[in-house]
């Protein structure tokens, strides 16, 4: 008796051992194209930032008469990425609701940083007496 529990013991132990050693095989007999991979590459550039500077402020007189108009030029840089191409708008605005007519800024003009500037005029007529604070103000980003 206590030799057969030795014996079915054995049995155990070796068909623990069979199962082991097979398990090792199937996985060694994997075959050689059962896996597969694949890669791509981006390219990405990474401009500068880009950034708007008053070059020439327009220099209108300090106070004109109600009907008069007064008018002068205005140059704002463009600098980033060199060659890089640029869109940009300029605004036009002030600090009431009327009292002032302005001519309108540029909706939309182009160029290439480090060869083109952001020009304009500001034209203003006075329509009615007061006291007001005039913005000119440009923005500039790349074609992406």
């Amino acid at each position: 008796m206590q030799y057969d529990r030795v014996i079915k013991g054995a049995l155990v132990a070796t068909m623990g051992s069979v199962l082991a050693i097979g398990a090792g095989n199937v996985m060694a007999d994997v075959h050689e194209n059962a896996t597969d991979s694949d890669s791509f590459d981006v390219e990405l550039n990474v401009f500068e930032p880009i950034s708007v500077e008053v070059s020439e402020e327009a220099d209108l007189p300090e106070a004109i008469v109600e009907g008069d108009e007064a008018s002068d030029d205005y140059t704002f840089s463009v600098s980033g990425e060199d060659e890089a191409d640029f869109t940009y708008w300029t605004e036009h605005r002030y600090d009431a609701d009327e009292g002032l007519d302005l001519n309108e800024g540029v909706s939309d003009g182009s160029g290439e940083v480090g060869e083109d500037d952001i020009d304009g005029t500001l034209t203003v007529e006075a329509e009615e007496a007061g006291e007001y604070e005039i913005t000119v103000e440009a923005t500039a980003e790349y074609d992406l």
